[in-house]
C-alpha cells in the first residue's frame, strides 16, 4: 500500500485550474481533465486498495485529491468527507476537503445572485487556512493552501498567505536539495500566475524556472496556456 506522500505529490498534487471566480449566480464549469497513463494506473491502484481498506485515511485523501484535481469534484467530496469524518484533526484531510469544497461552491447555481456561493467559498477557504495554521511546517498542507489561494485569488480571503508561503517554500528549496523538481514546478507556476499582472518581471522569472524543469503537467494546461508556458499537450 502506497503511503509515501512524496509519491502522492508527484503524481497527483496538481490544482492548476485558472478559474474566473466571481460573485455572480451562474455556475463555473470545471471541465473534467482526462487521466494520462500514469494517473490512470494510480487511479486503478488506489481504487483497488480502497476496496480492501475502505477506512484507510491516506488512501481516501490521495484518491480524493486525484479526483478533485481532475475536476471530478462530487466523487472527490464523497471520499474526502469520509476522510474528515474518520480523522477530524488531520490537517491534510481538512485542507484538501476545504479546497475541493471551494470548487463545489464555484460550480453551484446560486439564486441569491452569488451571495450564498460566495459565502460558501469564503467558509471553505477559511477552513483551508485554519488547516495550514494548525500545521505550519507541514509541506503538503502548505502546498495545498498555496496552490488553491493562488488561483482562487483575493475573493476567497486570506490571499496574503500566498506570499508567506512563497517565502516559506523558497527557504525550503534553498536548504533541501531532495525536493523533486516536479514539486518545485508546481510552486513556480502558481507564483507566475500570482505575479502575472502585478509584477511581470517576477512572473517571467518563475516562468523561466518552470520551463527549465520541463513541460507543465496535464492538470496545469489552462494556467500554462495563459502564461505562455509549454505544456505536455504542446509536445504531443
Amino acid at each position: 500500500m502506497v503511503k509515501g506522500i512524496m509519491t502522492f505529490i508527484l503524481t497527483s498534487f496538481l490544482i492548476g485550474n485558472v478559474v474566473a471566480w466571481f460573485t455572480g449566480a451562474a455556475p463555473i464549469e470545471f471541465k473534467e481533465i482526462a487521466f494520462n497513463e500514469q494517473q490512470s494506473q494510480q487511479y486503478a491502484f488506489l481504487s483497488n486498495e480502497l476496496k480492501s481498506a475502505p477506512n484507510d485515511i491516506d488512501l481516501l485523501i490521495e484518491l480524493g485529491q486525484l479526483l478533485s484535481n481532475h475536476n471530478r469534484i462530487d466523487e472527490a467530496n464523497t471520499l474526502l468527507t469520509q476522510a474528515v469524518a474518520l480523522a477530524p484533526n488531520n490537517p491534510l484531510a481538512n485542507a484538501i476537503y476545504a479546497s475541493n469544497r471551494g470548487k463545489q461552491a464555484g460550480a453551484m447555481f446560486d439564486p441569491l445572485m452569488g451571495l450564498y456561493k460566495l459565502g460558501k467559498l469564503k467558509a471553505a477557504m477559511s477552513d483551508l487556512n485554519d488547516a495550514a495554521l494548525a500545521a505550519p511546517n507541514d509541506f503538503n498542507v502548505r502546498l495545498v493552501r498555496l496552490l488553491t489561494f493562488a488561483f482562487v485569488g483575493e475573493i476567497g480571503g486570506h490571499y496574503e498567505t500566498v506570499f508567506d508561503d512563497e517565502s516559506w517554500f523558497t527557504g525550503i528549496f534553498s536548504n533541501d536539495v531532495s525536493v523533486p523538481s516536479q514539486v518545485k514546478q508546481l510552486v513556480y507556476v502558481a507564483m507566475a500566475h500570482v505575479y502575472r499582472n502585478a509584477d511581470q518581471d517576477k512572473s517571467i522569472q518563475y516562468i523561466t524556472l518552470t520551463n527549465g524543469i520541463g513541460p507543465c503537467p496535464n492538470t496545469f494546461e489552462a494556467s500554462c496556456a495563459q502564461l505562455g508556458i509549454q505544456s505536455l499537450a504542446g509536445n504531443e
